[in-house]
């Protein structure tokens, strides 16, 4: 009880002292801002918490970071490949192979779509946005892609992909053609989305932070109304010298849906 009183007085007097801050006037943030904030806040717990399977938006390593991930625990765990003995108990062969959906292969790569919940990829379709989020009276069109070393929130943080990346931005535009407004939810189609740029697949960062971020977006589009949406997808920037050419691709329930226009 003692304790309690003295942590009570404790953090009184830090609270105190953090909010005078010597006469200094606080900053005053709008809504739109305070709300930023808060999203940023419970992306970035969700992004490092690696038991979170629910939440506002659970974050989905890239095959680069997952790979690196893999490896680190493999060193702290005194495991080897010597003799075809791995910690992984889907290990094939002396290749050291597994059937981990997002493990390297020997290009360094990983199999577009198969950030999949852990479920392995055994189906490949073709498929339009449209179709895949199958809402009556919206399409879905990629409209731009561009190649960012951050991004701006609402004017109050700065997004970065990491250390030796880029963000590979992909612009979607959602039309309501039809004559009453349409409730969306993608959140809820429970996809997960990576892309294929030359040799490199990375799934979308999830940053749900950000309000107009694609796969983490619900609400409603008026009537004859659009919607402008994005994708982040975090390349080591070596990977993106040419962006003329890519691939996106979603996943769910074991198979890939490769995106067409």
């Amino acid at each position: 009880m003692r304790m309690r009183k003295l942590l009570c007085v404790l953090l009184a007097g830090t609270s105190v002292f953090a909010f005078s801050a010597c006469g200094t006037q606080m900053t005053e943030l709008s809504d739109d801002q305070m709300e930023a904030i808060a999203m940023y806040s419970a992306d970035v717990v969700s992004k490092y918490n690696g038991g979170q399977k629910k939440g506002y938006s659970f974050y989905i390593p890239s095959a680069e970071e997952d790979s690196d991930a893999d490896n680190t625990n493999s060193s702290e765990n005194g495991n080897t490949s010597d003799g075809g003995n791995t910690a992984d108990p889907n290990a094939n062969g002396e290749n050291g192979t597994t059937t981990d959906p997002n493990a390297n292969g020997e290009n360094g790569t990983t199999d577009p779509g198969t950030a999949n919940g852990g479920n392995v990829i055994t189906n490949t379709v073709d498929s339009t946005l449209t179709d895949l989020i199958g809402q009556s009276g919206i399409t879905f069109a990629i409209t731009a892609s561009e190649v960012v070393d951050h991004y701006t929130v609402e004017g109050v943080m700065d997004l970065s992909p990491g250390s030796g990346k880029e963000y590979f931005l992909l612009h979607v535009t959602a039309v309501n053609s039809g004559a009453s407004d349409a409730a969306l939810d993608i959140p809820s189609k429970g996809f997960t989305y990576t892309c294929t740029v030359g040799d490199s697949t990375v799934s979308s960062s999830g940053s749900g932070f950000v309000s107009n971020e694609f796969s983490s977006w619900s609400g409603t589009i008026p009537a004859g109304g659009t919607q402008e949406l994005l994708l982040f997808f975090p390349f080591k920037k070596e990977a993106l010298t040419d962006t003329s050419v890519f691939q996106l691709n979603a996943a769910k329930a074991g198979t890939r849906y490769r995106i067409t226009q």
